[in-house]
């Protein structure tokens, strides 16, 4: 496509005066934090899991409907600890434990963040093992753009400059962050990333224009307004101004190419630091 093939120097630089490049004055993204997004599911299954935990009410209902809200509210968490199961024909439960203390060794020596993994057998199913991430990074489950205290996304910005775009005003009523440039990936990736995963380009959907190897980036998911009549196509590769539908604040990486190699080329396009979740071990080596 001719998105693919786009260099940086036509695309859009964040000045509301450029003749004919303004982001459409109607467009009004809803930009949610993970904290404030609301998982929908059907209806029969609502009313099925309603008749479920109807037992658990005494009263007028409210248990039951608390029971199912917190359920939902759990479904948007990552959890805490990631199981493994050992084909024991194959190899031992030791051995798969010496490898994965030694692959998240490696892990550790290259990546851009703090974590640190527990490994352990599970006390009760031996042939499992469970593997647990800390971090020293607090997550951003209830933030929509990136905290200040986080690293300032250029090396070629100056140490308080806090806005990069200071001639585009509708940035700022739209939401999005000042800070940082911005990523958005569709919902299959971003799932991946809740557990773990970096960011590959063909999940990538639209990103900022000027995105620069090593630059430190907002990554957004793309999820479609709920009961919506209408519905703003998404053409993989547009810019960010144009993107005037849902999506959540799932973290923060670092871009692995420039914004044109996001739609022209394959392989990792972001390298997460920091997600709205509790840390995840990446398990796709």
């Amino acid at each position: 496509t001719q998105a693919d093939g786009w260099g940086d120097e036509h695309l859009y630089q964040g000045n509301d005066e450029m003749s004919g490049m303004s982001p459409p004055q109607d467009c009004q993204p809803e930009i949610l934090s993970l904290d404030e997004f609301n998982v929908a599911i059907p209806q029969d299954v609502y009313d099925l899991l309603s008749k479920q935990y109807s037992a658990l009410d005494d009263n007028d209902g409210d248990e039951e409907t608390k029971h199912i809200d917190r359920l939902l509210k759990c479904m948007k968490r990552s959890p805490v600890d990631t199981c493994c199961r050992v084909n024991n024909i194959r190899s031992s439960v030791k051995e798969v434990e010496a490898g994965l203390e030694q692959y998240f060794a490696e892990k550790i020596m290259e990546s851009q963040h703090n974590n640190s993994y527990s490994i352990q057998r599970h006390e009760t199913l031996t042939d499992l093992v469970t593997i647990r991430t800390t971090s020293a990074t607090p997550d951003l489950y209830d933030a929509k753009v990136p905290p200040m205290t986080c690293n300032l996304p250029r090396n070629d910005v100056s140490s308080k400059q806090t806005d990069l775009f200071p001639n585009w005003q509708h940035r700022r009523k739209q939401g999005w962050p000042l800070t940082h440039r911005c990523v958005i990936v569709d919902r299959f990736c971003a799932e991946a990333v809740l557990r773990g995963a970096d960011i590959f380009v063909k999940g990538i959907l639209c990103a900022d224009a000027g995105i620069i190897e090593s630059e430190e980036v907002a990554v957004y998911a793309s999820l479609p307004r709920p009961n919506s009549t209408k519905s703003n196509p998404i053409t993989r590769g547009m810019l960010l101004q144009n993107y005037c539908d849902r999506c959540v604040f799932i973290g923060i990486g670092i871009s692995q190419c420039k914004r044109a190699g996001y739609f022209a080329s394959s392989g990792t396009g972001v390298v997460m630091t920091s997600t709205a979740c509790s840390p995840q071990p990446p398990m796709n080596g």
